[in-house]
């Protein structure tokens, strides 16, 4: 298993050896998957101007999950729009198999108004699809789970608390370039 790995990182870096980096990442397709490696081989989805990594391997709590993201050099992800949600939604339904999906987001509750915000940007979460009942408000679900469900063909937000095991969803921001 470690040597088919081994070779298959190789050949994807000795065949894109003088591809040119987008945002820290080396794409190996330009359509409409994004393929790097940095550090390790990562199959990324592009979304306007981010990158997204979506895992179903590691499951770790808030912070575990925050630690792996930012391993790859990406935040957990923030979710800026209703259409940003769908896009994931679109695009983890093409990637998982059937069944439903607990994801951290970058998602916190913040003392001591208790209003939401994303971490991985700084902003106010403007945007919302809570899951029917929520949010719970104990005082300690305070990290945005992410559900992917199936069955309501949706992402929706759950309040957690930090030492559920989730798998984690990061994205990164395709930096702009200026000419000076």
């Amino acid at each position: 298993m470690f040597i088919q790995l081994f070779l298959v990182c190789f050949l994807v870096f000795a065949q894109n050896a003088n591809a040119t980096p987008v945002g820290g990442y080396v794409p190996i397709n330009d359509k409409e998957m994004i393929f790097s490696y940095s550090p390790s081989t990562m199959e990324l989805q592009r979304y306007q101007d981010s990158l997204y990594y979506f895992q179903t391997i590691f499951k770790g709590t808030f912070f575990q999950a925050m630690q792996f993201c930012k391993f790859h050099g990406m935040e957990l992800v923030s979710i800026e729009s209703k259409d940003e949600n769908d896009f994931l939604h679109e695009a983890l339904s093409k990637f998982l198999t059937a069944g439903d999906y607990l994801f951290w987001s970058s998602g916190i509750k913040v003392e001591p108004d208790n209003r939401w915000e994303w971490m991985g940007t700084g902003k106010p979460i403007s945007y919302f699809n809570w899951l029917a009942g929520q949010p719970g408000n104990t005082a300690t679900e305070r990290y945005l789970e992410l559900r992917h469900l199936n069955a309501n063909r949706e992402i929706v937000y759950n309040d957690q608390v930090v030492t559920q095991a989730n798998y984690a969803i990061c994205e990164v921001s395709i930096p702009k370039t200026i000419n000076l």
